[in-house]
């Protein structure tokens, strides 16, 4: 995620700000919690995909501090 931010950033005619950064690292972590729970959900069916959960629980400081 933090590369796919760099390499976007860099494509803009001007670096996002702050701000933006906050916010475009809060969608990323928000996006990546929703999956996650999302997974947990379908765990009672069977349905769950533990690579999402366990990426999520094993990689949670790195997203909650997204930086690029």
């Amino acid at each position: 995620m933090a590369l796919f931010m760099r390499d976007f950033d860099a494509a803009r005619p001007q670096p996002l700000g702050g701000r933006e950064r906050r916010t475009a690292a809060g969608a990323a972590a928000w996006i990546l919690a929703f999956n996650a729970r999302w997974q947990v959900a379908l765990i009672n069916h069977g349905l769950c995909d533990e690579a999402t959960v366990s990426l999520v629980q094993n990689r949670a400081e790195d997203y909650l501090t997204l930086a690029w």
